[in-house]
């Protein structure tokens, strides 16, 4: 029989001589008991298949197929997983493919995540079910099968951890089940988890030739016959497991950006046919350090693709997790790529921001400074040569500002810049004043404004700035840290 439709039962015994096929995209859920006496060709799952199911001991044909390509500097790689059980799986289960396994031994407190180990040409090499691996199929296409009883119920992880601070160790684990996952640590009900291991987790997406950040979340799903990446750090001994309750009907690829709709940005960037994402949220949690269950470490993919990241407290991310700002936040986000060539900036979700917040992209190269409230996509032309510190994300508030000030434009100072944005006022000379708390002028200075002009203070402690422009005024009151 051929299931060509979604269909979930009490119970289904598929007796000896008899076979059942789920078909690509179809999903069966048997609630009840599932007894299969017709061994491992009398339930078989093809390749976008799907079951859910509550019984140990099913034996089941699973089918998972691989992309490839025979230009092996296209790196289409893929993680995998072995989805049945085996007792001595070896290599040859992908065979045809280069296969890879990820040495977690190897640690680094600067966003290392290990060394590939190449597991070599022989078909005899002991690999383990609890492990994730990376493979290369150098032609167009292949369909590997997988022959065992299913897995059921839950399903401990054996991980590497390393003791100690601001050390990262990352194994490459497995799903385990016939069906996709939902990688959704918070829920207690899905995963069991020590506190050293991190709530994000990583792919590897070969269309985007860069690894993939995961939030967790409830709509972050896991396929059949793929693996993930996942964080430990400061845990001699990290402890991960999952249970049926995580496992999910799913025809999502991989998973959705970041867990939160509100006051998030994410920019993806675009060049080489390849392409990379950061994201930046604000949240009333979220600390200036590495966040551990909500932020992204960013993992650097191929040279020739391109990688953004943002920074915070030293490290790169991928998923940038920030505290609420009350008046002005500055983000820095790096680019780099070894293309030489036009990369497109798209940035998505301002609409997700309080209208009051102005969200601008400085191009520190060019000086250009962009209203992405206005403008959601920015090209530029870039070469290996350029400083990867090209680009800062400028988020700004009205706190302070008078009337006038309201309708003609703001000012804000973050550090020692001094940041005026005056849209209507752009192409007019401004006089700009800086006057201490006794009234003393310490700058005068004559700017020609732009949309958002920038401009240092050589000065410390309370301030009073004021920009004269024709007949209009704004002021600003702040404070210059040392």
């Amino acid at each position: 029989a051929t299931l060509d439709q979604d269909v979930t039962i009490n119970g289904l015994s598929i007796h000896t001589g008899n076979r059942l096929t789920i078909q690509p995209g179809k999903r069966l859920t048997v609630t009840g008991t599932l007894a299969n006496t017709a061994g491992n060709s009398g339930l078989v799952i093809e390749s976008g298949g799907s079951l859910i199911h509550n019984s140990n001991g099913v034996a089941a044909t699973v089918k998972r197929e691989i992309t490839g390509s025979s230009t092996l500097t296209a790196m289409k790689y893929h993680f995998v997983s072995i989805p049945t059980q085996y007792t001595a799986p070896t290599s040859n289960l992908f065979l045809g493919s280069y296969l890879y396994k990820l040495d977690p031994t190897h640690t680094s407190s600067e966003n290392n995540y290990g060394v590939w180990e190449a597991l070599g040409t022989s078909t005899t090499t002991l690999l383990n079910t609890n492990q994730g691996y990376m493979i290369y199929y150098p032609e167009a296409s292949k369909t590997y099968t997988f022959v065992g009883n299913l897995n059921n119920g839950v399903y401990s992880y054996a991980l590497t951890g390393h003791s100690g601070e601001g050390v990262y160790t990352f194994n490459l684990i497995p799903n385990p089940y016939p069906s996709s996952i939902v990688w959704n640590t918070n829920d207690n009900s899905c995963w069991t988890k020590s506190a050293g291991i991190g709530g994000s987790c990583y792919i590897w997406n070969a269309a985007n030739g860069n690894y993939s950040t995961i939030a967790s979340s409830a709509d972050s799903y896991i396929p059949v016959g793929q693996a993930l990446m996942v964080l430990a750090t400061n845990e001699a001994s990290p402890t991960l497991s999952v249970n049926n309750a995580a496992r999910a009907h799913s025809s999502q690829a991989f998973y959705k950006s970041g867990n939160s709709t509100e006051n998030k940005l994410v920019i993806r960037a675009s060049s080489n046919n390849y392409a990379d994402e950061t994201v930046v949220a604000f949240a009333e949690e979220a600390t200036e350090a590495f966040d551990l269950q909500t932020d992204g470490m960013k993992l650097f993919g191929l040279e020739e693709a391109p990688q953004l990241y943002t920074l915070s407290s030293g490290e790169k991310y991928s998923l940038n997790n920030l505290p609420l700002f009350q008046d002005q936040r500055n983000v820095d986000m790096n680019f780099e790529t070894q293309f030489t060539g036009e990369v497109t900036l798209n940035f998505e979700g301002i609409e997700s921001f309080n209208p009051s917040v102005k969200i601008h992209l400085l191009d520190e190269l060019t000086g250009q400074t962009i209203n992405l409230r206005s403008q959601q996509v920015y090209r530029f032309n870039h070469n290996p040569e350029n400083a990867a510190s090209r680009f800062k994300l400028l988020f700004g508030g009205s706190i302070g500002l008078e009337e006038t000030a309201a309708r003609l434009g703001n000012m804000w100072i973050s550090g020692k810049t001094l940041y005026i944005n005056t849209p209507k006022l752009t192409g007019q000379t401004g006089m700009v004043e800086v006057y201490n708390a006794s009234g003393q002028r310490l700058i005068n200075k004559h700017l020609v404004l732009s949309e958002l002009s920038t401009m240092e203070l050589d000065a410390k402690g309370f301030v009073v700035v004021k920009l004269t422009a024709g007949q209009e005024i704004i002021t600003l009151k702040g404070i210059l840290m040392q």
